[in-house]
């Protein structure tokens, strides 16, 4: 079972899905292969892990958010330590590649006093009070991916390109000059 909220990331409404347990202290300290069909992000506090993709395994410490993209086998293993957290969450944005970011230490530790204030694995509670970290973590995760742009520096195909979208036929330097 999900819980299903909309949130404004990155100027967009995208939908992002809360599962029962999203929030586990102890929960899963290991999961096995398996995948989603949105991209699941990570949040993990209080540990290191290590996530196994089919794309290496990453070492994740206290405060990093991790974003697999959806339909990749993915598997995780936390440390032994005491206390450690585990946060996720899908959510209906564009992602390609693993994705590892590293948290505001305030803010990773606010998520984790204001979910520890739901019940742990109830999807009808008011969920509100994250909606603002996972608007900022979303944010984090996938606005530079979307807006990032090479500079294309060979001035002759960009003269060429402009060229061929805007004029019908071929023209030339020469039929420039005339």
């Amino acid at each position: 079972m999900s819980k299903e909220l909309t949130v404004s990331i990155d100027g967009k409404d995208r939908k992002v899905f809360l599962q029962t347990g999203f929030y586990s202290h102890t929960r899963y300290k290991s999961l096995e292969f398996h995948r989603h069909s949105y991209p699941e992000v990570h949040i993990f506090l209080r540990c290191d892990a290590k996530f196994i993709t089919a794309e290496g395994t990453y070492s994740v410490k206290d405060g990093d958010v991790l974003m697999v993209p959806g339909e990749m086998f993915h598997a995780y293993q936390m440390g032994e330590e005491e206390g450690s957290l585990h946060f996720t969450f899908q959510i209906d944005a564009p992602c390609n590649e693993v994705v590892i970011r590293k948290l505001p230490n305030g803010l990773a530790y606010d998520l984790l006093s204001r979910a520890s204030e739901l019940k742990e694995n109830d999807i009808t509670a008011d969920h509100s009070s994250v909606v603002p970290h996972l608007a900022f973590i979303g944010t984090a995760l996938i606005s530079d991916r979307e807006h990032r742009a090479r500079e294309i520096t060979d001035y002759p195909f960009l003269m060429r390109e402009y060229m061929e979208y805007n004029y019908a036929k071929n023209i030339t330097l020469e039929d420039l000059a005339k």
